[in-house]
């Protein structure tokens, strides 16, 4: 973690900032190990200082051996004081996390350092995070095996006739008790998720706010995602979409599940979610661009005459294939068509080839890959069939 605080200073250096105020829990976790309230005050040169409000004996534990200070902080006015005592009194450009902070928190800090023009940082932060390293990946892996057990816990509590929600919390129950910590953090505004969306039937296809292809009725319009109260009847594609987190980091998933036979168009549909797969055995590795692979997979849609059906349906679509995942759920990249950008061996991303059909629901297919100079690694090991439950 001192790599990345020496890493962040180099880049807060490079954007001109003078000073860069870090107060996100996802950062400040990244770059300290720990998560109490405050800020963390990055000023090139200077040894990064992490301000706490409160939480200070656990902060002690949680960063010993990491080069940095603590101190407490009674309140934000007090921040012009520590940045004087950093040689800093009258900074022009001001380093804060503009991708996530509300207006009004962005307006109070900046009325701190009336000289100071606000800079965005955070931006800069999701990029760094975008390669992982060995800790890292371990902690991907780690919640792939939390994954793997919810996938098996699917097959070990389904029963004919069984209640949509009811075997979504069998299932949910599973994952918490396999050591899923029962938080999944998300980046974008108002972007919120439990541990992921278990859907049946007709209920893969009801149209949501959720930014993805899929999300489900759930039990109210103030959610309105996840499971809701339907019988699972013969021949309905189930669609267990789940995020799995351990120590902080996420590994995303999907199988599709089914008691008895996927009727014809869903069997097509999902033979060409594994058809986008094996193309990414090809595609999806360093170096490759970002639009590149999720053009390829679009494109494999669109030979077969699905692509109203693709990631959704109608107006409803959503335009991109996959995403980072990391300490978010929802990191960078994005894998959407057109982007130049390209892939870095070290990321782990998503990818979630979907198709959505009005009135008979969802299959879909997804992994979280390791990008590397190869083919991509898979970070859970499942089959990438459709999966036939048995009825007791």
């Amino acid at each position: 973690m001192s790599d990345r605080l020496d890493r962040l200073a180099a880049l807060v250096s490079q954007a001109g900032c003078d000073v860069a105020l870090i107060q996100g829990m996802v950062n400040t976790y990244y770059l300290t190990g720990t998560i109490q309230p405050g800020f963390l005050v990055v000023v090139p040169g200077e040894k990064p200082r992490l301000c706490l409000r409160k939480g200070m004996a656990r902060a002690e534990a949680e960063t010993a051996g990491r080069d940095l200070v603590l101190e407490r902080l009674a309140s934000p006015k007090d921040l012009p004081a520590v940045l004087a005592s950093l040689g800093v009194t009258a900074p022009q450009r001001l380093g804060l996390e503009l991708d996530r902070l509300p207006y009004l928190a962005v307006e109070r800090l900046v009325r701190l350092f009336p000289t100071a023009r606000p800079v965005d940082v955070g931006t800069v932060l999701r990029r760094l995070r975008m390669v992982k390293d060995e800790t890292e990946l371990a902690a991907i892996r780690r919640a792939g095996e939390v994954w793997v057990k919810t996938m098996d816990a699917v097959q070990a509590h389904f029963a004919p006739g069984i209640d949509e929600y009811e075997l979504s919390l069998q299932v949910e129950a599973a994952s918490r008790r396999a050591g899923h910590q029962g938080l999944v953090r998300t980046h974008a505004l108002d972007f919120e998720i439990f541990i992921g969306h278990f859907l049946s039937g007709p209920h893969g296809a009801v149209p949501t706010r959720f930014d993805g292809p899929t999300g489900g009725p759930g039990l109210h319009p103030a959610t309105a995602q996840g499971a809701g109260h339907r019988p699972i009847g013969r021949g309905d594609p189930i669609l267990a979409d789940y995020a799995a987190a351990t120590d902080g980091y996420v590994y995303d998933g999907t199988r599709t599940f089914v008691w008895g036979a996927l009727s014809p168009r869903l069997q097509e549909a999902y033979a060409l979610c594994q058809q986008v797969h094996q193309r990414l055995n090809r595609d999806l590795r360093a170096g490759i661009s970002v639009g590149a692979v999720t053009e390829g997979a679009f494109q494999v849609a669109a030979e077969a005459g699905l692509s109203d059906f693709f990631m959704g349906y109608g107006p409803d679509r959503v335009r991109f294939l996959g995403h980072g995942v990391g300490l978010e759920l929802d990191e960078l990249p994005v894998l959407v068509p057109g982007s130049a950008e390209p892939l870095l061996a070290g990321m782990t991303v998503a990818v979630e080839p979907k198709f959505v059909f009005p009135g008979e629901g969802a299959v879909g297919l997804e992994v979280t890959y390791l990008v590397g100079e190869g083919p991509p690694v898979a970070l859970a090991d499942y089959s990438l069939d459709v999966i036939e439950l048995a009825g007791r």
